[in-house]
């Protein structure tokens, strides 16, 4: 319906209600939670959370908006900010029309002195119960309009929303949960990385004091989008928390011509009075339907073997044919040769942006490895980093137009290479075509796509241009995508530091952590989880000794750690034991038997009182089988670990409760209990030492 009344309005998902309201003039959310009852008075329902106006502060109640502005006596952090050179920067917006159907809420608003319209869309999924923000600001008037800020969304929370757990970390560390409290201070954290980045993910969960898994109420937000951004977690002068996500301009960057339109990223959210378990399920699922390419799941993940920490740089067509060998004997499905095939690459510091073979290092071609590897029944992949070129390359020589920065400045380095401007038509062709042929030369099915810098100096037609730079992956991508149908991409940077929902739509894998040490892994995976599902999560089996962290690390634990993710094997310089070699076998077969219900599974986190303990849970569609996998990371507290409890099978079936042997694959029964007995006391585990997993297998009994 179209209506330009000022009144209330509702959306529903499967479970969860968002009803809007006007306040100022401008549609506002009221109400974010459980489903109400379809007879619900809003009218009724809105007067009876109506706030009164803060002592001391201005006459009128503070409105926070789907687009909260100074200019209506918002204290807060505006959803706006926008100027004419600096003319016209209160802004002070009202409702043009609304668009309103059972699932979807879109508001024409405009500001007539500063000529501004926005667009504010919410869509919730019925599925999943995501809710999509989806904002846009055209210029609608005759000269240019600078736009500092354009929140994706503004989410206010409820007040029991007290703590942040967002996703930090560095290289190796990826995706560290950190919990802060929502105090009187604004919690803060912007991403000049110009890639989504280590350190900062663009997403996180908010909740009550200590929500965890199974209690308190939480929400989870994500802005997909991969280059500079802000999160941004406060409260409102009446004590109302509140989040804003969205791009991070530069100074000066976006400038919007007449006529011109800027759509922000989406912002995806899910709220919970249950933990964020529930926000687990709900982002899974949208995953699933809504990001993935539809053509994932109509193939198995394959059993990956990949070539980097085996041979580095240092490459000879003799030694990576025994690798394919090897790869075959381990049971992989694919066969990815790493950094270091092509011309003058024999350390970091030359040949990125040479995308021909080093005949030196393969005098016949690629063609003989790929003609094995495809012999061995395995699918061929190539590790690519197009975005980026060494001083020393043949592409810098010949364009050092090319690259991204400001031709007057020196521009600091990262891992002794430049980016490309992709914006640029002549790079993107350039690349779209090497790409490709790439492609077709080698009969391609997969492509690590790599990204191992930082931006800096991101000067675009001589202004900052970092969010041009992401929209340009993007339709470099989506051409890539086009050209070469079939061919599977692997989203990496320097492990995960471009994973988000914008790179996953385009992409089949996320690589999660350059890190294989399980002791670290077991965190890595965990915090990715939050938001990603166990097919797209790579997860390889390292050597003994991680040659990230030095640590010896029996192969059970490996193997445990990453049978629950998309499976593979990425041996270092050392090689591989034959006995290891039989449980890799073992591994693989294991692997490839269950990952079919694994990879449509439903994912839990255990709760633990003990925090050296890291356990989560699969459980199938149908309910009849689930996969528990329990790691104790250091000495614990208590000698006994509390039962593990599964939630989510047939309450009245019985189910075995078998251990297995990551090594031999073999099972053992340990107790055979009901749906619902699993769910509110759970199974014992037994005596588990330091830096080692367990994995259980929970089948229904016929």
């Amino acid at each position: 319906m179209t209506d330009t009344n000022p009144h209330q309005w509702r959306i529903d998902g499967r479970n969860t209600t968002i009803v809007i309201e006007m306040q100022r003039q401008m549609p506002a959310i009221a109400y974010w939670g459980p489903m109400l009852a379809s007879n619900t008075v809003l009218a009724d329902f809105c007067a009876a959370l109506t706030r009164p106006p803060v002592p001391a502060a201005l006459d009128l109640p503070e409105a926070m908006t789907l687009l909260p502005e100074g200019g209506t006596g918002f204290a807060g952090f505006p959803g706006i900010l926008a100027h004419r050179n600096g003319e016209h920067s209160i802004s002070q917006a009202a409702l043009e029309s609304a668009d309103v159907s059972a699932t979807r809420a879109s508001f024409v608003c405009s500001e007539a002195i500063n000529q501004v319209q926005v667009t504010l869309t919410l869509d919730i999924d019925r599925e999943s119960d995501v809710l999509t923000f989806s904002n846009s600001v055209t210029n609608r008037g005759d000269n240019d309009l600078h736009l500092d800020w354009l929140a994706s969304g503004v989410l206010p929370l409820p007040h029991a929303h007290e703590e942040v757990c967002s996703l930090t970390g560095r290289w190796a560390q990826e995706f560290t949960q950190r919990r802060e409290t929502i105090g009187a201070s604004a919690l803060l954290r912007d991403n000049r990385a110009g890639r989504t980045s280590h350190n900062s993910f663009p997403g996180l969960l908010t909740g009550s004091a200590g929500f965890s898994a199974d209690t308190g109420y939480a929400a989870a937000l994500h802005l997909a989008w991969s280059g500079n951004h802000r999160i941004w977690i406060g409260r409102a002068r009446d004590g109302r928390p509140y989040a804003q996500l969205g791009v991070l301009f530069s100074n000066g960057e976006q400038q919007l011509s007449p006529g011109d339109t800027w759509t922000a990223p989406l912002l995806h959210a899910s709220v919970s009075e249950s933990g964020f378990n529930p926000l687990i399920h709900s982002m899974h699922r949208y995953v699933r339907e809504h990001v993935l390419p539809p053509t994932l799941h109509q193939t198995p993940r394959p059993v990956h073997y990949n070539t980097w920490e085996a041979i580095y740089f240092d490459h000879s067509e003799a030694r990576t044919l025994e690798l394919v060998a090897e790869a075959k004997s381990l049971g992989a499905e694919r066969f990815v040769l790493d950094d270091g095939w092509f011309s003058d690459r024999n350390d970091d510091l030359a040949g990125l942006g040479n995308w021909t073979v080093s005949r030196r290092k393969y005098p016949n071609g690629l063609e003989p490895i790929f003609d094995a590897v495809r012999a061995a029944g395995m699918q061929p992949g190539l590790w690519i980093e197009p975005e980026m070129a060494n001083e020393d390359s043949q592409v810098f020589r010949d364009h050092p137009e090319w690259i991204l920065g400001d031709p007057q400045r020196q521009q600091p380095l990262g891992r002794h290479q430049y980016a490309l401007n992709i914006v640029r038509d002549d790079v993107f062709d350039y690349l779209l075509g090497h790409i490709t042929g790439v492609v077709e030369r080698y009969g391609l099915g997969y492509l690590k796509w790599d990204m191992n810098r930082d931006l800096a100096h991101a000067m675009v037609d001589r202004r900052q241009g970092e969010a041009k730079m992401a929209t340009a992956i993007y339709r470099l991508l989506d051409a890539v995508r086009a050209r070469t149908s079939g061919c599977e991409i692997e989203i990496c940077s320097s492990g995960g530091a471009r994973a988000d929902f914008a790179l996953l739509s385009r992409g089949e894998r996320i690589w999660t952590s350059d890190n294989h040490d399980p002791h670290d892994r077991q965190r890595i995976q965990q915090g990715f989880s939050l938001f990603f599902p166990p097919e797209v999560m790579g997860a390889h089996v390292g050597s003994s000794v991680s040659d990230t962290t030095g640590r010896h690390q029996s192969l059970a634990f490996r193997v445990a750690t990453s049978l629950i993710g998309h499976f593979g094997v990425e041996p270092n310089r050392d090689g591989i034991s034959a006995d290891d070699k039989a449980v890799l076998a073992r591994a693989s077969n294991w692997y490839q038997h269950n990952r079919g219900w694994i990879h449509r599974s439903t994912t839990s986190f255990i709760e633990s009182t003990e925090p050296s303990v890291v356990a989560r849970c699969q459980v199938a569609d149908d309910r009849e089988r689930a996969i528990v996998v329990l790691a104790l990371l250091d000495t614990p507290q208590q000698p006994i670990l509390a039962p593990l409890r599964c939630r989510g099978l047939h309450a009245g079936r019985r189910y075995a409760v078998y251990a297995l042997d990551c090594l031999t694959f073999e099972r053992t029964t340990i107790a055979c209990i009901s749906g619902d007995a699993l769910a509110n006391a759970g199974f014992q585990p037994p005596l588990l030492l330091p830096d080692r997993a367990m994995v259980f297998e929970l089948e229904a009994l016929s």
